[in-house]
């Protein structure tokens, strides 16, 4: 059980903020003296009035983020109830696949806390030290609710730097590491242990299952990492080169395209952006999905600049009435800033064209209206007339 032992009082803007629906506070948004150990925060407004529950990390640019507006005992049923609440609210993810994400961080009531399935592996990630204070009840609430072969902790990314906490990537319950999971008619064998993220890219499930509709003839997939995307539009194209600069991100998904019997994809590995710049011949359809380019705001010009280069080129190869899908992870990349920089690439390159699509991560992964960073991927596709 993890009790409350630190009291904060914030300033009377934050507390209209809070009131507002803001979640995130920085320390100085706090009157008096700072607490300086991790872990639960009673919140209080000027007047000693309660405000709510927070996780407090000291080190960290979010001096608070708020857990509930509720006096409410934070303890381990406390967790167990909302990790299966937020499980429940995907049930219906059950008929297209048994991999998704179960707990969505600030969306699901746990800040800084996501907890993804792999069929019979369960993965997590704590981003914050307040939430770290909660790792061994986490663990054992997963153990007792979904009855894993093995739970992985995936700490291991740099913001856990920023709040003195150290980089873990281990298995922490059982011995397996991967897996098989399914979305919707495809396989995908799955290393949760040294994959990217919690184990792969959950969160574009929809993106794939809407390519998967719109691909036809010869497909190009660039970045394609391990082959989801790749395989998804296998079976609606005639051939799909899928290109990435990674060969261990290329081995896997040659073993991805074995598991569902396609021989229609070919894997070449390449710099996509060079790829893209230097390729003669032409595609119905691709797909672009570049890494993240603008985690600051400071490089965003920059980003936009780097989108519209691979915008440009991919459009210099696709055929007429053509589809090209792009999509980004970088929060700082708006929907608008994304879809204003195909449009004007297709201006540019004296073509005519259309959004018939647009998207964002899948429904595991809902979005807050008051917190921002939540909304982080968006794709669109346009279709050149």
């Amino acid at each position: 059980m993890l009790s409350v032992h630190s009291t904060v009082i914030l300033e009377n803007a934050a507390a209209k903020r809070l009131a507002d629906g803001v979640l995130w506070f920085s320390e100085r948004e706090v009157v008096g003296r700072l607490p300086r150990l991790p872990g639960i925060a009673r919140v209080l407004d000027k007047r000693k009035r309660f405000l709510g529950l927070a996780f407090l990390s000291p080190k960290e640019r979010y001096f608070l983020r708020m857990i509930t507006r509720d006096d409410a005992t934070i303890d381990r049923a406390f967790w167990r109830e909302l990790i299966v609440r937020a499980n429940e609210r995907r049930t219906r993810l059950s008929d297209i696949t048994d991999a998704y994400r179960v707990v969505y961080s600030e969306s699901d009531g746990m800040p800084s806390v996501v907890v993804d399935r792999y069929n019979d592996i369960f993965s997590f990630q704590i981003t914050s030290a307040g939430a770290e204070q909660i790792k061994a009840d986490l663990v054992e609430i997963i153990t007792e609710i979904f009855h894993p072969e093995s739970i992985v902790e995936k700490d291991d990314i740099a913001i856990r730097g920023t709040e003195g906490l150290p980089r873990i990537e281990k298995v922490v319950y059982g011995q397996k590491r991967g897996t098989i999971v399914r979305e919707g008619d495809q396989l995908f064998d799955v290393d949760v242990l040294g994959g990217q993220k919690t184990g792969a890219y959950l969160d574009y499930r929809g993106i794939r299952l809407k390519a998967r509709d719109l691909a036809r003839g010869d497909c190009l997939d660039a970045f394609c990492y391990n082959g989801w995307f790749s395989c998804q539009i296998a079976r609606a194209a005639r051939h799909v080169t899928a290109v990435d600069s990674s060969q261990s991100a290329l081995d896997a998904a040659i073993v991805n395209a074995r598991l569902n019997k396609h021989q229609n994809v070919e894997f070449v590995k390449a710099d996509a952006f060079d790829y893209l710049a230097e390729c003669d011949r032409s595609f119905d359809f691709i797909h672009i999905d570049p890494p993240a380019m603008a985690k600051e705001h400071a490089k965003l010009s920059q980003a936009v600049h780097g989108y519209g280069k691979l915008i440009s080129n991919a459009l210099r190869i696709l055929s007429h009435d053509g589809i090209l899908m792009i999509s980004s992870c970088s929060h700082k990349i708006s929907e608008r800033i994304l879809e204003t920089a195909v449009l004007d690439c297709i201006r540019k390159s004296d073509l005519s064209g259309e959004v018939i699509w647009r998207g964002i991560q899948d429904a595991d992964h809902p979005v807050m209206r008051h917190l921002p960073e939540s909304l982080y991927l968006k794709a669109l596709a346009v279709q050149i007339r």
